[in-house]
Parts: C-alpha cells; structure tokens; sequence
C-alpha cells in the first residue's frame, strides 16, 4: 500500500473506478430524491393536512355541541308533549264552564256558541290520549251532546247537570294523567 493521499481519497470516495463511481452515482441520486421525497411529504403534511386536522377537530367539537341541543331540545319536546292532552282537557273546561254560565243565565245562544269548538277539542283529545282512553273520549261524547240537547232545549236544569257530569268526567281525567 502506498501512502498516497490522493489515492486514499479516491478509494475512500469511490473515484477508483468506473464501475464504482456509477454505483455510487446512482445511490446518491437515490438518497437526494429520497430527501426530496422527505421534505415535500413533511411541507405536504404541514401545509395541508395539519391545518385540516385541526379543523376537524374543532368540527367535531362543534358536532358534539349541537348533538347535545339536539337532546336537550328532544327533550323539552317531550315534556311538552306531554303537556298537550293537558292542555286539551283545561281548553274542555273553560268551554264548559262558559256554557254553564251562559245557560245559569238564560242566555242559550251564547252557551250553544261555547260549546261549538267542545268537539274538535275532543277529537284532539282522543288523538292524543290513543285508544287507552276511548271509553272515556266516548263518555265525553255522549255527555256533550246531552249537554248540547238540552241548551237547545232550553232545559236549565237538565244542562246544567249534563255540564256538571262533562266536567266532572274531565276533572277526573286530568287527575289521572297528572298522576301517571
């Protein structure tokens, strides 16, 4: 071995051959294309996909948030749903008690009028009590049109007995949802 530093060099650097320094050649255009590789994959990832994933995350935040209206407002929508047969048997009442006034005043055509609106109310009643009730949505039926008969009729006592029975029916049924 001679102590030539140039020689040294040229076989520690692959330059002492052709067939070596193609080789070598190759491997370093491997390795920079490999970086090149590297440095866009890292300038994509920062660029692009880093500041879409946080905005994901923050979507989904948002997502979680209104998921958890969506509940509370599901169930406010269930309470009030709860409200309505409620709702429709108070509306029964006022009707009633607007026809026993008129009627304990003689004043037929006006409790006639109070009770014009009594059967839709009713039927919306059923709607929204189901079958469970029918016995009593028939009862209310049967008792409004003796209460309606009986104004048209110009029977004071009559009416105000069928009206008295209509409501007592209605406070009956209000009591027993209140409880359920």
């Amino acid at each position: 071995m001679s102590d030539d530093p140039i020689k040294k060099k040229k076989e520690m650097f692959g330059e002492n051959g052709q067939q070596d320094s193609k080789l070598i050649l190759w491997l370093r255009r491997i390795g920079v294309a490999l970086m090149v590789v590297l440095v866009l994959v890292l300038l994509v990832w920062f660029v692009l996909i880093l500041p879409k994933t946080n905005e994901v995350t923050q979507l989904q935040g948002e997502l979680a948030t209104a998921q958890a209206q969506v509940a509370s407002l599901e169930t406010e929508v269930a309470s009030l749903e709860a409200v309505k047969p409620e709702r429709e048997i108070l509306s029964l009442l006022a009707l009633a008690n607007a026809a026993r006034f008129e009627v304990s005043g003689s004043r037929w055509d006006a409790a006639r009028a109070a009770l014009l609106p009594a059967s839709g109310t009713i039927d919306r009643l059923a709607v929204e009590l189901g079958d469970g009730y029918a016995g009593t949505i028939a009862d209310l039926d049967s008792r409004l049109e003796l209460a309606k008969d009986d104004i048209q009729a110009k029977g004071r006592t009559a009416a105000l007995g069928d009206l008295d029975i209509f409501v007592g029916i209605l406070e009956d049924l209000l009591a027993s949802l209140q409880t359920n």
